[in-house]
């Protein structure tokens, strides 16, 4: 356990003591808090699937749906005529948001009454289905009255009539506890699929320089002739940067929350799965860094696989700008798995119920990628050193 705990500590005062690490380590979580606040993936919105159903079947009703379908790709627009299909497509994932024009819709509006239309959130990737709400809600405050005149030369020289409301684009969360009343802001949502992404790639190249390091030094030789054994070295490395990994996690999503980002999700679900992604990273890292003898060749490696990683994550670019075959495989990777959970956790407080097919699946990958790690890290310290 002592010679554990000093493995652990050496690798931790390799990165406290360098001026340069320390200041990253600080520096990094910072800008991407503030990164992440800012980013707004507003030219992913055309790639979202759109369903629609028009409970009022009204002529204004079905205007209104062509309309919003202008914004999407005509491939992406979903119509259903009954209730069940329409939620069916939320809940397959076949459709990442919906809306629904309720009956009375357009006699509220030709008697200048309140009117709504009800946007009901995906949780496939709800960063988008809530850019995509704020969106319209911008357009239908902007709209006023001009929703009345269908005739586009018409439409060019109509002013909203102050005496019309707009529709009120009500946002409806399935499975949201919370019923706080408050809409989610965009950089609520969007920020923990990019904390989470940061975190990958922070500890896959942390790790793969750690052991690139010591390879190219002679490090690892040292190792196999001092009283330490391999395994026990091996399990100090990967704790510290477990550690690190998990100190730069929590400092993001603290700097973000001074930053003014709200969490209408449980906070401490999304930093327990966040660990399990931190846990699977270093595990990877460890597996590629080990068959190098340089740093700058690990280094290299697992920069491009952390890129591989995260494009395939759902975290940057959107699941549903990729070909149904390629999502459907990416489904089975633990990291877009992870990604899309603490995106979801970050949206609504889910039970432990819901997360417990998630939960076994990142564990079993988890333990899976770490028992690799150590057979990798064994074969190579033995029989390739």
């Amino acid at each position: 356990m002592k010679r554990f705990l000093a493995v652990v500590k050496v690798e931790l005062l390799r990165h406290i003591r360098s001026p340069f690490l320390l200041s990253l380590m600080i520096a990094v979580p910072i800008a991407i808090a503030v990164l992440g606040i800012y980013f707004t993936p507003g030219s992913e919105l055309r790639f979202l699937k759109l369903a629609f159903y028009n409970e009022d079947n009204s002529y204004l009703g079905r205007y209104l749906v062509d309309f919003v379908s202008s914004f999407l790709r005509w491939e992406n627009v979903l119509k259903f005529d009954n209730l069940d299909s329409f939620y069916d497509s939320l809940e397959s994932g076949e459709a990442d948001a919906g809306i629904i024009v309720p009956k009375g819709f357009a006699a509220k509006i030709l008697f200048k009454q309140p009117s709504e239309i009800v946007f009901v959130a995906g949780l496939d990737d709800p960063q988008l289905s809530v850019a995509l709400y704020q969106t319209l809600n911008s357009v239908l405050n902007e709209l006023g009255a001009s929703p009345l005149f269908t005739e586009p030369e018409l439409l060019k020289s109509v002013e909203p009539d102050p005496t019309i409301k707009p529709p009120e684009l009500k946002l409806v969360i399935p499975s949201d506890n919370n019923n706080d009343g408050k809409t989610p802001d965009l950089k609520d949502l969007v920020f923990p699929g990019i904390a989470i992404a940061s975190a990958v790639l922070i500890s896959l190249i942390s790790i793969a320089g750690s052991f690139g390091e010591d390879r190219e030094e002679g490090g690892l030789d040292g190792v196999l002739v001092s009283p330490i054994s391999p395994w026990v070295y091996a399990l100090g490395k990967y704790s510290a940067h477990v550690f690190l990994g998990m100190v730069e996690v929590v400092a993001i999503f603290t700097f973000a929350a001074i930053l003014g980002v709200q969490y209408s999700g449980n906070l401490f679900k999304m930093l327990f799965f966040s660990f399990l992604v931190v846990c699977m990273t270093v595990s990877i890292g460890m597996i590629l860094s080990i068959m190098f003898r340089s740093r700058r060749s690990s280094v290299f490696m697992a920069t491009s696989v952390g890129a591989v990683l995260l494009l395939g994550s759902g975290a940057f670019v959107p699941l549903s700008a990729l070909p149904d075959k390629l999502r459907e495989i990416l489904g089975f990777f633990p990291l877009t798995l992870a990604v899309k959970v603490v995106k979801q956790l970050a949206l609504v407080d889910m039970n432990f119920r819901n997360l417990m097919t998630p939960l076994i699946f990142m564990t079993l990958s988890t333990l899976a990628l770490l028992l690799a790690s150590f057979v990798a890290f064994h074969v190579v310290s033995r029989y390739f050193n």
